[in-house]
């Protein structure tokens, strides 16, 4: 269970990461 619960935290960090980063990308194509 606690194995589980790690991957889960990784995966929603990894997630996260590539949803700012995805997001900082969108809004530097408007700025330019």
């Amino acid at each position: 269970l606690g194995i589980i619960i790690v991957v889960l935290v990784i995966l929603l960090i990894f997630l996260g990461f590539y949803f700012l980063r995805s997001f900082a990308t969108e809004k530097g194509k408007k700025l330019a």
